[in-house]
């Protein structure tokens, strides 16, 4: 069967059948399901290969993460397998094939090109803040449709979906706050992530607000990776001068501070609260439970995939930045 007889079969033109195949929006519903009823009958299924060819189109797109390492997605319920998880949904759901690009360090423009050159995607999508300046200009350049989920801290000129960081560190600052808590810690993502200084930024607007004055001291810097010199730090901090709460920049790190501040012989939330940032599943299942600021990982990579393939049928359109509400979660470690 050609796509001619099923437009002649569904009583519609050639080029609806083509749209309807490349699971255009610009269809009508009642065409859309003439169409499909046909095809369903008739047990069609489109080459590939010649539609690649004739439409250009792979419709397959490609998840990269910059730098990433093993430590990342070792824990399955923390932020990176959560949105390979929810971006791999999100394409399903709109047809679409997903390429999960495992790309160590200083070797992302290599595979940018490589991608560029083949074809062998419609678009990327690029998770994490993380992302290079060289990176960033080659994107930029060649026109290649791509997203990037978090924001970079200097160019405001790429497509990109984030949480509202700032704004979601700084609610949970003002909850440890309204509760008397005044010596607040903080551990942090590094200064290189646009992450890192949005929600350092929210934990400094939040203590302005209440007439706190910010202390460097109390504020720990992590790789991004690996928390153990940040929870090391921590220890020390501890047994200088303790903090009365500590606000972490993920659960990774504030279940990770929790069992330091419990191995210190140190009651939580009694003697030091703690308040994390992602709400993974296993925040709830802590010891106290973990309150802690919810990010929206499956909407990150819903509106990731959404304004990619915008991007893909509407190159030209000016860069937008898509930024999903969090939502303070409250248990008893505070």
């Amino acid at each position: 069967m050609t796509i001619d007889e099923i437009a002649r079969l569904a009583n519609v033109s050639r080029a609806t059948v083509s749209r309807v195949l490349n699971n255009n929006p610009r269809v009508q519903s009642e065409l859309r399901a003439r169409v499909l009823s046909v095809i369903e009958k008739h047990n069609y299924t489109p080459n590939a290969a010649a539609r690649t060819l004739a439409t250009r189109r792979t419709n397959t797109i490609a998840l990269l993460v910059p730098g990433l390492v093993e430590e990342t997605c070792a824990e399955p319920e923390t932020f990176y397998p959560l949105l390979i998880q929810s971006v791999t949904v999100a394409a399903g759901q709109q047809r679409r094939y997903l390429m999960l690009c495992y790309v160590a360090a200083g070797e992302e423009l290599e595979f940018y090109r490589s991608v560029v050159r083949s074809r062998r995607v419609d678009g990327l999508i690029i998770g994490g803040s993380h992302i290079g300046e060289p990176l960033l200009e080659l994107v930029l350049r060649s026109g290649f449709p791509a997203v990037l989920i978090g924001r970079h801290l200097r160019r405001q000129d790429l497509h990109s979906v984030d949480a509202a960081n700032v704004e979601g560190a700084c609610q949970a600052v003002e909850h440890l706050l309204a509760r008397g808590r005044r010596r607040i810690a903080t551990i942090t993502y590094p200064a290189s992530s646009s992450t890192g200084v949005d929600r350092l930024e929210g934990y400094r607007r939040a203590l302005a607000k209440y007439g706190v004055p910010f202390d460097p001291r109390l504020v720990i810097e992590s790789n991004g990776f690996d928390s153990g010199e940040a929870i090391a730090e921590l220890a020390g901090l501890i047994g200088a001068q303790r903090p009365d709460a500590l606000f972490a920049a993920s659960d990774t790190l504030a279940l990770d501070a929790l069992q330091c501040v419990r191995a210190l012989g140190l009651r939580v939330p009694e003697d030091i609260a703690i308040v994390g940032f992602d709400d993974q599943p296993n925040a709830a299942r802590s010891d106290p439970p973990l309150t802690t600021v919810r990010q929206p990982i499956a909407g990150l990579g819903r509106e990731a995939v959404a304004l990619l393939l915008r991007l893909i049928e509407q190159p030209d359109v000016a860069p937008q930045r898509v930024v999903l509400p969090t939502e303070l979660v409250v248990r008893a470690s505070s």
